[in-house]
């Protein structure tokens, strides 16, 4: 068995509850593509749904 993160609980062998109050473990997401021109965006999503 692994070890968990300092900031996971093993709840049971198959549920970990992680504290998402700590740096680096939350649970927001990520601005990538918030600021890409119009133009980029419209490629961005051709080449994904190429993949």
């Amino acid at each position: 068995m692994t070890t968990p993160a300092r900031d996971a609980t093993i709840l049971n062998e198959s549920t970990t509850r992680y504290d998402v109050t700590e740096r680096g473990s939350g649970n927001e997401g990520h601005l990538y593509g918030t600021v890409l021109l119009e133009k980029d965006k419209d490629t961005l999503v051709e080449y994904l749904k190429m993949l």
